[in-house]
């Protein structure tokens, strides 16, 4: 029942499909065409194209055919309805374009009725050929084709009349000029524990020999079954009234136990090579086992990874990385990849098993889908050596693919070693059709590995329920209007071998023997010779000779191989059905260097030797003084030419660039340029192109590094680096001066008051005079005096018989008013005048008539800060002093307050 299913599961396809006129498309193709096809009409909904195989009758015949299975094609038989039919296509299809292309026509493979039996005296059907699915599968062999009906039933001489899908093929030779049938389950061995549901023929092929192998998935509870017979013997003394006919040399598995029912083995088969014992005329036929074929047992099972993805719905055999043993590849289209555990996408996959030995196999190599629900590797077809490199390559079918679910048809290379690096995808073959027509199912069945038109190039028929798609030729069904359109698509492989030969390759630059178009300059000259340009299959295309040459009279880069390229294509074909194509694997690209002479000895491979030293003219640099740096730097070369030789002096942000002093005998090829690059402020010196061995240059100016390109030697001279210390000043110069400098008392015209009421009937007047100046710049300074001050008024302790221990007044004797100025910021060149106007306590004094006393006044500075990131470890600060004896005159202003003043210290930090 399960094998019922799934052949009405394709059945259903057929019917759920309506399809308009196709659009065929290549996408990154390499050598397959699909361009003007050509048309083969069926019958409509008769399934035109549901399998296809190629037809030669002879090895050595030119004439070509393409035969197609219509499963539910009516035919001429009596009284069957739908028993389906193979039809003959000749190819090319239009071989004369004035007349009309041809027809395929039905191969008369059964005209006959259904047999019939008597029973209870009446007569019944003993088989039944409508709806039996003859064509649903075919096969060709040297002239030799095979064609089968799956659905075909009989009733097993029952009296009760039960029918069993037992299935029947027929096989055709001599170009269909003699018929036999083959119904290997057609026994007395019915009903679904025996090989009454056997359906033989669900798949079919032949070994390289031209022995038949059917399978027949439904025998023994769904156990499967594959039988093997030869043609020549299913022939030889056949008889339409045989029945029950066991053929001769016949081979069929047998049941297996309970545990292995519904394992459909003859789903599908394929033949290979896989004892090495193929001198003998053996085969092993696969579906999911490796089956001997001398007494068709099991010597090899291939299992899949998950349950319910159709692991062996198509098998097929190559030796795909030319090691001379056949390798396996499986399809499982229902593989569904789990990246997430909830969420699962069924893409397919297809299994590559290698054959390192006989029987020998690796782990598999595993191609998967890409497209959801698109059935990759439905179909796998071989395609022998379709882009002539040698490695079979092989097509995978996923004919629900693509952004419309229009299907497509992948083409895969082979190679040498595929365990590392996998079969290579060189093509897709895309069905586009129009939206309205549903799923097209383009890639269901695939058929190739031959050549159809002796252009020594496999064809293939890429085939679906609509679409019979070839990389050879592109076909595809219409079941609407019975159509199919092929398209030849095998273009010849045309491989390139070019060679260029440069003369001279290394150039001269003093050797100019060559004139300038149109002038008679002479300059360094080479050309170029573009020969062996040859075409696989195509004759050697004449030499190609250029000269191109460069009016430059002098050019930087010497180092630096001078290149030529060649790219190569095919010129666009004319009149061609089939334009060739260029090799993918094999470059259209070609190149040479040629050199330039230098000044590096016999090997023409420069090995500089540069090195630098670098000096400076001091060591430490004040803030705010004029700073100006000289740096001395010496370049030498002392191994051979250096090119393009370049000198970077990288400057700091806080510096300015000035200029370059030079030797005079540097002073015809010394050039330095000052350039800002990302922000960064450089000097770049040209030291010589080349800097010759032995050359010294000592420029001048500010440097960092040094700096030359493009070697492999010593290309670098050693990294220089000079620093300089910065550090922070300030000097400052105080004086001071007091007015009057003596005073007499009492003074004329005035009396002391107990009790004054006016500054006058204090005393005379003391005025004090500071100024402090900033030799340098200089910051915040404290002095004595805010900017705006308000007066003070303080009284001298009076008690006059006190004694004093000496005659000289100062804070450390007596009770002192303390004036604290704070300056601000003083600038180069700045000052700051404080100016203290006090009254001396006449009635003190007076007290002493006889004593003469000097007072001081104390006065300092004090930098609290620089206006600097960087300071100095210590900040200046200085005190002098200031008395006064005698009469002087009092100072008029402030200028002449400057003019009074007289030096007392200068305080440096």
């Amino acid at each position: 029942m399960c094998a019922y299913r799934m052949y009405a599961f394709g059945g259903m396809l057929c019917r759920v499909v309506s399809v308009l006129w196709p659009v065929l498309s290549v996408v990154s193709g390499f050598n397959l065409h699909a361009e003007h096809p050509a048309v083969y009409r069926g019958p409509e909904g008769s399934y035109f194209g549901y399998s296809v195989d190629f037809y030669r009758p002879t090895p050595e015949s030119s004439t070509l055919s393409v035969l197609v299975g219509a499963p539910k094609a009516n035919t001429s038989q009596p009284g069957i309805i739908e028993g389906g039919a193979v039809y003959y296509c000749p190819y090319p299809l239009n071989p004369d374009p004035t007349k009309q292309p041809y027809s395929c026509t039905q191969i008369p493979f059964d005209n006959t009725n259904n047999r019939m039996i008597k029973v209870n005296g009446t007569r019944e059907p003993l088989e039944f050929k409508s709806h039996q699915w003859f064509g649903a599968s075919v096969r060709t062999h040297k002239g030799k084709v095979v064609a089968c009906a799956p659905l075909y039933h009989w009733r097993a001489v029952k009296v009760n009349g039960e029918k069993d899908p037992v299935g029947t093929c027929y096989v055709a030779v001599q170009n269909f000029s003699a018929y036999a049938e083959y119904s290997p389950c057609r026994t007395n061995d019915p009903d679904p524990e025996g090989q009454g549901f056997c359906q033989a023929g669900f798949s079919v092929d032949f070994t390289k020999e031209g022995t038949l192998v059917v399978g027949g998935p439904g025998s023994f509870y769904w156990q499967g079954q594959v039988m093997t017979a030869g043609v020549a013997e299913i022939l030889n003394g056949y008889s339409l009234k045989a029945v029950l006919r066991r053929v001769p040399g016949e081979k069929h598995t047998h049941a297996a136990a309970d545990t292995h029912d519904d394992s459909y083995l003859g789903y599908s088969v394929a033949v290979g090579e896989f004892t090495g014992d193929s001198e003998q005329g053996k085969r092993q036929h696969f579906h999911l086992s490796v089956i001997n074929s001398t007494n068709l047992t099991f010597i090899m099972n291939f299992t899949g990874e998950q349950m319910a993805s159709y692991f062996g719905y198509s098998v097929t055999v190559s030796d795909l990385n030319g090691d001379g043993y056949d390798d396996v590849l499986v399809g499982a289209p229902l593989y569904m990849e789990r990246e997430r555990e909830s969420k699962p996408k069924e893409v397919g996959r297809v299994y590559l098993y290698l054959q390192h030995s006989p029987l020998t196999f690796s782990e598999p190599l595993l191609l998967t889908g890409t497209h959801t629900f698109g059935r990759f590797g439905t179909a796998i077809a071989p395609l022998g050596d379709l882009n002539q490199d040698g490695y079979n390559d092989v097509a995978v079918g996923c004919p629900f693919g693509g952004e419309d679910r229009s299907g497509l048809v992948l083409i895969y290379n082979g190679q040498r070693d595929l365990t590392a690096r996998g079969l290579t995808l060189s093509q897709e073959l895309y069905g586009a059709w129009a939206s309205s027509s549903g799923l097209s199912g383009y890639g269901f069945t695939l058929r190739g590995d031959r050549d159809l038109d002796n252009n020594h190039y496999p064809g293939t028929l890429p085939c679906t329920l609509l679409i019979l798609s070839s990389f050879f030729r592109f076909t595809s069904l219409l079941p609407s209007s019975g159509e199919v359109v092929t398209q030849e698509g095998a273009r010849p492989v045309v491989s390139v071998e070019a060679e260029m030969i440069l003369t001279p390759r290394i150039l001269n630059p003093d050797d100019r023997s060559c004139f300038l178009t149109e002038s008679d300059t002479m300059v360094t000259c080479y050309c170029v010779l573009v020969n062996k340009l040859c075409v696989t299959r195509y004759l050697p295309s004449p030499p190609l000779s250029l000269c191109p040459s460069q009016g430059e009279d002098e050019f930087r880069d010497k180092l630096t191989p001078i290149s030529l390229a060649l790219n190569y294509s095919l010129a666009p074909p004319s009149n061609l059905d089939l334009p060739p194509v260029l090799n993918r694997y094999s470059s259209t690209f070609l190149q040479e260097q040629a050199y330039i002479l230098l000044d590096c000895g016999e090997d023409n491979e420069c090995i500089p030797d540069l090195q630098l030293t670098a000096s400076i003219d001091r060591t430490e640099l004040v803030v705010g003084d004029d700073n100006l740096v000289m740096l001395t730097i010496n370049a030498v070369n002392k191994g051979e030419g250096a090119y393009e030789t370049e000198l970077h002096t990288l400057l700091p942000p806080e510096a300015d660039y000035i200029g370059v002093e030079r030797r005079i005998e540097a002073l015809s090829r010394l050039n330095c340029e000052y350039r800002m690059v990302n922000d960064s402020r450089l000097v770049v010196c040209d030291l010589g192109n080349p800097m010759v061995a032995g050359t010294e240059v000592s420029p001048t100016h500010t440097q960092t590094q040094k700096n030359t390109k493009k070697y492999t030697h010593s290309s670098k001279s050693n990294p220089v680096s000079l620093s300089l210390s910065i550090s922070a000043r300030a000097q400052l110069d105080l004086r001071g001066v007091c007015h009057p400098s003596q005073v007499v008392l009492p003074f004329p015209h005035w009396e002391p008051k107990e009790n004054p009421v006016k500054e006058d009937d204090v005393g005379p007047q003391v005025t004090h005079i500071y100024e402090t100046s900033s030799v340098q710049d200089t910051p915040e300074l404290l002095g004595f005096l805010r900017n705006s001050s308000s007066p003070h008024r303080y009284r001298r302790a009076t008690n006059a018989a006190q004694p004093y221990s000496s005659k000289t007044l100062n804070c450390s004797n007596i009770i002192c008013l303390r004036v604290l100025c704070v300056v601000g910021r003083l600038d180069r060149g700045q000052s700051a005048v404080v100016k203290i106007r006090s009254r001396l306590w006449a009635h003190t004094f007076l007290q002493r008539r006889n004593d003469p006393y000097l007072l001081n006044s104390t006065v300092s500075f004090r930098v609290t800060a620089l206006p600097y990131r960087l300071q100095p470890s210590s900040l200046p600060q200085h005190t002098t002093s200031c008395g006064f004896f005698d009469r002087a005159r009092p100072p008029a202003d402030d200028v002449s307050d400057r003019e009074q003043l007289t030096s007392d210290q200068l305080a440096d930090a």
